[in-house]
């Protein structure tokens, strides 16, 4: 009997054993296949724990794959996938090796942290950097200049480097992604005209931002853009600019006056809200003229000559 016991419990240990492990890594090697929530197909390969992504649409973390993290080691990303949202493979233990096609440059906020691989990229001038991206920036103090080579910042990059009171970016970078300042405390920016999209959130709370120059080849203010900017006071939105986002300067205090030239043509309900001491220059009878009638708040017109 007592034989009997132990060799009925060693097969409840086996049993359980084997059912922990089974969505980890299963026992007989195959593929196993999905679509994810954003127009995305994937295929898991067990052997090799190679992923692959193909559609054109956006991975996300929360695609059914995700339960199978412990046992992907590669990633293989399709040439159409547009985005890899925040976090997407962030603490996958065993994902050393990523293959993301030249087009793809709207990665999320710490897509990849705390894996092998991010642990491995290089890190220069204490900017982390894939090709010609920028994931995220080391503890730093002090003034940084965004490295030459580097043409997209995504999301994220300095979010969070309370320490860092000045940055450069250099003429050549074409995109930065969402959230990529948020809570950053410098209290001046530059974007440079190479620039032609700012992601969503890109200034959120920066409580000392002061003055922003953005770049005269963007057409939009995205959502949330500059968001709680306490010490924002005056704002220049370039012309060519089509439409401001809902919150784009949300809880924007001390923001007093902002242009908004003739090429805006949509203007979100909320994008105002909680700026008391706003005045909104614009053109007489354009859409700026019209929204601030419609809203509420003072104009002044901008003189033609």
């Amino acid at each position: 009997m007592r034989i009997c016991k132990k060799i009925l419990s060693s097969a409840l240990i086996i049993v359980f054993l084997l059912s922990s492990l089974s969505t980890a890594l299963p026992i007989n090697a195959e593929i196993i296949e999905g679509v994810g929530d954003y127009k995305v197909n994937w295929k898991l390969d067990t052997e090799t724990g190679t992923i692959y992504f193909s559609g054109n649409g956006s991975i996300s973390r929360f695609g059914e794959w995700n339960k199978y993290q412990n046992s992907i080691k590669k990633v293989i990303v399709g040439s159409d996938i547009n985005k890899i949202w925040e976090g997407a493979f962030s603490y996958f233990t065993n994902l050393s090796e990523v293959e993301i096609p030249d087009t793809l440059t709207d990665i999320g906020f710490m897509a990849f942290y705390d894996t092998p691989f991010f642990n491995s990229l290089p890190v220069k001038n204490h900017q982390i950097c894939l090709g010609d991206r920028l994931l995220g920036v080391e503890d730093f103090c002090g003034s940084i200049t965004v490295n030459q080579d580097i043409k997209h910042i995504c999301g994220g990059a300095f979010s969070d480097n309370v320490y860092i009171t000045n940055i450069t970016i250099p003429n050549g970078v074409v995109s930065i992604g969402d959230i990529a300042f948020e809570y950053c405390t410098v209290k001046n920016m530059v974007i440079p005209d190479s620039v032609t999209s700012i992601g969503e959130g890109a200034f959120r709370f920066c409580p000392y931002l002061k003055t922003v120059t953005l770049s005269k080849n963007i057409t939009r203010i995205e959502t949330d853009a500059f968001w709680g900017c306490n010490e924002l006071e005056s704002m220049v939105i370039p012309d060519g600019v089509t439409t401001i986002e809902y919150w784009a300067f949300c809880g924007c205090d001390n923001l007093e006056s902002i242009y908004i030239p003739s090429s805006v043509s949509l203007i979100r309900e909320d994008a105002f809200e909680e700026c008391p001491k706003l005045t909104i220059k614009c053109y007489e009878n354009s859409y700026a003229h019209q929204y601030a009638l419609e809203h509420g708040y003072d104009y002044k017109f901008i003189n033609n000559n």
